[in-house]
């Protein structure tokens, strides 16, 4: 028999730090982006539960910051902990526009850790067989590639 999550599975096993944080942040988005449609057509509780889901991927991506004298790192975690008092007023007041918001910051986010991987994969094909760890290529959101190697998602 044939595991249709076999594929993610591997790609979530094979993944960098940086590729994973990717990855919950397009599942927060994708989830966000559900709820906004459940709240529509009035299925509220089953809303409620995916909520919760994206309260534990923000706090899988805030316990990802590892290193409090990192340069990043308190931007990093203060954006996360926006974002989860964010939630929990949106959640609380079903406020579509606020969910918006946040939807937003995370389309942001997306990208900026999707041109991050880019870079590190860029980086990993002249290094085959090299640690995944970003090469100091150009600078990210106002961050040199290298400054984002201390921030990870392994908890």
């Amino acid at each position: 028999m044939i595991d249709p999550d076999a594929f993610l599975r591997q790609e979530v096993e094979s993944a960098s730090p940086a590729k994973l944080r990717w990855l919950l942040i397009r599942k927060a988005l994708g989830l966000c982006q559900v709820v906004g449609q459940m709240w529509e057509e009035g299925r509220t509780t089953e809303a409620g539960q995916w909520m919760l889901r994206v309260r534990e991927i923000f706090g899988e991506l805030l316990e990802g910051v590892t290193d409090p004298k990192h340069p990043t790192a308190k931007a990093v975690s203060d954006l996360y902990t926006f974002l989860l008092k964010a939630l929990s007023k949106v959640e609380q007041n079903r406020d579509p526009k606020g969910l918006k918001d946040i939807i937003d910051i995370l389309h942001i986010e997306l990208e900026t850790w999707g041109l991050f991987v880019h870079n590190e994969s860029r980086s990993s094909d002249f290094n085959f067989g090299a640690p995944s760890t970003p090469a100091p290529t150009g600078r990210m959101g106002g961050y040199a590639a290298t400054e984002w190697a201390g921030l990870n998602v392994e908890a």
